[in-house]
């Protein structure tokens, strides 16, 4: 692994002292809303290969960023690898129709909407 220069270990020290990492705010609004994952998600062309897996960021699992890497980009790069299912509203309303009358919610009342970060 690389070795980060003496002032970046520095700057990445005083930065991650000066980060408010308790108060868990940003992770409990990165997970709002969330209902399921799949643990290594993987889009997979129909000949088999793989052109985007979630696998390459297991990096990330570690808490502890590495002394060349700035300490809040590594925590919003976990933020970021939050990935799977996530209720974003109660009901979905189509935004193209055949008609000209305005769309209504099919069943507002049980209605998800996926989405994959």
């Amino acid at each position: 692994m690389t070795q980060a220069y003496g002032p970046t270990l520095d700057f990445n020290r005083l930065l991650a002292a000066d980060l408010s990492l308790d108060d868990g705010q940003d992770l409990a609004d990165a997970q709002r809303g969330f209902l399921d994952t799949v643990e290594f998600a993987e889009v997979i062309r129909p000949d088999g290969h793989a052109v985007w897996s979630q696998r390459g960021y297991a990096f990330l699992d570690d808490a502890t960023p590495a002394d060349t890497v700035n300490p809040s980009l590594w925590r919003q790069a976990r933020l970021n690898g939050i990935h799977g299912l996530f209720q974003v509203t109660t009901y979905t309303r189509p935004t193209c129709t055949t008609s000209r009358r305005r769309p209504r919610p099919s069943n507002p009342s049980n209605t998800w909407a996926a989405w994959t970060r």
